[in-house]
């Protein structure tokens, strides 16, 4: 079958992340997600948020644009505390008055450590790029012209990211007005300066420029990060008149640029490398597309950088989905330790389905890449991983159905939902949001940004559903017992609360149904649940309810309360005596051999008698219909009633039970027959 694929496609590096299984099936409680309307600062209205940064747990920041009177002027929310508080971006001091602005992009290393650019118009009346980064609680801004090469114009910004150790911009601008020859710069935020220099591709690079001038032509696409150096992609030109892709290492900390740029490998003919994704302690990946000598075009993903866990190389072509003509559209990384794997997700031309893009999700384990079987409703172009076990993503603003969905990677099960709308939005349409990019806070905390159609901003905060409660039954312990009430306990974990319920069968019958006798909350441990009556069978069962659901009913537990001896029919050689000593207050006794008690029509797996022991005392055979289940031998060093001996348990039989005298002269005292099926 021939297959080409136009891809929009997704990225994702994180660490160790497990087989994906596929989401149809899945039993698991689907994840929480709570939408929440962005503030806007007191007055304005038509907000926009375009892009959104986490630093740590507890810390995000989400930028866009909202109207300010009658002009759009930049926006800023910040997550914090727990809390969403807003401002408007502050503008540069050559912005002309009235300026209309917007902040397009933001990036985070750190609690408190962020920048972002955007656009603003200046005092010589041009579109101008602005800078801003976040240090000690406050966002400072810069005009990121200035510092440009004497004479450059047109630049534009391709990336921003942030290291622990700082954050970089980077991009592209003209050598001068009417130049058509791009090149590339590298921005290093210095404390709130920006410092700037120009990237020389690699070695093997051609010349190009006005009257001989041999200026190097670059172009860069995309900046990631791991947790101490900057990675910036794009293409050169070489001498065969292709191009080929390159990366550059950039130290924020230091505030240099790698002078040997890595080239992201040989290729036959043209090749580019639009993204590039990084995990905090490993390497990066970086995602493109080559032609072949045929001039057949395939997707590219290679390996860029080291770290202490460098991503092993990739195959190319990739992935194991076909290949052909592809397009990246967007990547994402989340920065976590342990080693980097990968997703990558988008859609694809089929001939077997002529009429649609089937859409699809890749995944990167070791070197070895592999297809996740199963159907997705949408094409996910961004997403965000907290952990290894938890990722969300979205379609980033491309319609599904009448509502937004988010697609979630928790525990090991992939689930899709519709995003729920704004709580304070008073838009009574379904389709109350537009989600265009996901960012996480924490291993079990992401949030994707959005729209309302009400022009609102909003985030929908997704979490994993609670897990479902544990709940596991410790007793009764014991087949049988003497008393009226039984202690019932049990040991549960993120319950809310416990039910307890019980089935109770007659010594001749089967049990009844189970009926509930008790609700406790979730600090109770145990209950005593009275009311057992002689000849009867009790069994328990407990189940747990929590925020995570609810859990089946455990096994159950049984306790059996013995026959008194006098529901024991005797023959002519018994005695019925009384006695406070006794249970219930009587028994019946012999010394004669071969004497019989018996009880018939009983249903039962196990046996029990009750009797007195003394140093004198008989033995006697206990028997189901003409079968043996035991012998007993009552003589003991000291006296005793009330002695409850358990027999072996046996298969389960319906019949007549007997107890036989097996000595003369000595006392026999039975006290109770203990009849149990459980």
């Amino acid at each position: 079958m021939n297959r080409s694929r136009l891809i929009l496609a997704v990225l994702l590096c994180s660490a160790g992340l497990a087989g994906v299984p596929a989401p149809a099936g899945a039993t698991s409680p689907p994840p929480t997600i709570v939408a929440t309307v962005l503030p806007t600062p007191s007055g304005d209205s038509n907000a926009s948020l375009m892009s959104m940064a986490c630093g740590g747990p507890g810390f995000c920041v989400a930028v866009g644009q909202v109207l300010v009177g009658s002009t759009l002027q930049g926006l800023i929310d910040t997550w914090s505390g727990g809390t969403w508080t807003t401002q408007v971006a502050p503008l540069p001091a050559n912005a002309a008055a009235g300026s209309a602005s917007s902040i397009l992009k933001a990036a985070c290393g750190g609690i408190g450590l962020c920048a972002a650019y955007g656009t603003y118009t200046a005092t010589d009346n041009h579109q101008h790029t602005s800078v801003l980064n976040l240090t000690s609680g406050s966002w400072h801004i810069g005009d990121l012209g200035v510092p440009i090469p004497a004479g450059g114009y047109g630049y534009s910004v391709a990336g921003v990211a942030c290291a622990s150790t700082g954050c970089v911009v980077v991009g592209n601008f003209y050598d001068q007005t009417g130049d058509t020859l791009r090149h590339s710069y590298v921005a290093i935020d210095q404390g709130g300066v920006w410092s700037t220099q120009t990237i020389t591709p690699p070695a093997d690079h051609i010349n190009f420029g006005t009257a001989g001038s041999g200026t190097a032509v670059t172009s860069l696409a995309d900046v990631s990060c791991t947790s101490s150096l900057c990675f910036a992609v794009g293409t050169y030109p070489v001498a065969d008149g292709t191009g080929r892709g390159f990366a550059a290492a950039i130290d924020p900390g230091a505030k240099t640029v790698n002078a040997t740029q890595m080239p992201l490998g040989a290729v036959s003919a043209f090749g580019t490398v639009e993204q590039v994704s990084c995990a905090a302690s490993g390497g990066c990946l970086g995602v493109g597309s080559y032609a072949d000598a045929g001039n057949v075009f395939h997707r590219v993903v290679l390996p860029i950088g080291g770290g202490s866990s460098p991503l092993a190389p990739v195959p190319t072509p990739t992935p194991v989905q076909g290949g052909g003509m592809p397009t990246v559209a967007s990547t994402e990384c989340v920065a976590v330790s342990g080693g980097a794997n990968c997703l990558l997700s988008g859609n694809y031309s089929d001939t077997a389905t002529p009429t649609g893009f089937p859409n699809y999700v890749d995944q990167l384990v070791g070197s070895t890449w592999s297809a996740v079987t199963t159907t997705f409703p949408h094409v996910l172009t961004s997403w965000g991983c907290g952990s290894a076990t938890f990722c969300v993503g979205t379609a980033g603003g491309s319609a599904y159905q009448a509502q937004q969905a988010i697609t979630t990677y928790a525990g090991g099960v992939w689930t899709t939902q519709d995003a729920p709308d704004p709580v304070s939005s008073a838009f009574p349409l379904p389709h109350a949001s537009t989600m265009w990019a996901v960012a996480c806070d924490a291993p079990t905390s992401c949030w994707v940004l959005g729209s309302a159609t009400t022009n609102e901003g909003l985030v929908e905060h997704v979490t994993p559903a609670a897990a479902l409660p544990t709940i596991s039954l410790v007793s009764p312990s014991v087949p049988f017992t003497l008393a009226s009430t039984v202690k019932v306990q049990w040991s549960s974990t993120g319950a809310t609360t416990i039910q307890l319920r019980r089935q109770i069968a007659s010594a001749k019958g089967g049990f009844g149904t189970w009926s509930t006798i008790g609700t406790y909350p979730a600090s109770t441990v145990a209950a005593n649940a009275t009311g057992l009556a002689r000849g009867g069978d009790y069994c328990y069962s407990v189940r747990a309810i929590g925020p995570g659901g609810t859990t089946g009913w455990t096994g159950s537990r049984c306790v059996s309360v013995p026959l008194d001896d006098r529901a024991v029919s005797a023959d002519s050689h018994w005695k019925r005596v009384s006695s406070a000593a006794y249970w219930n207050g009587t028994a019946t006794s012999t010394t004669t051999l071969g004497a019989r008690m018996s009880f018939s029509g009983a249903q039962l797996d196990r046996l029990a008698i009750v009797a007195t022991r003394c140093p004198t005392c008989g033995k006697i055979a206990v028997y189901v219909g003409s079968s043996l289940v035991g012998t007993v031998n009552l003589a003991a060093a000291h006296a005793a009633n009330r002695v409850l001996i358990v027999l072996p348990h046996f298969s389960y039989r319906l019949g007549t039970v007997t107890i036989k005298v097996l000595t003369s002269g000595h006392p026999v005292v039975i006290d109770g027959l203990g009849i149990s099926r459980s």
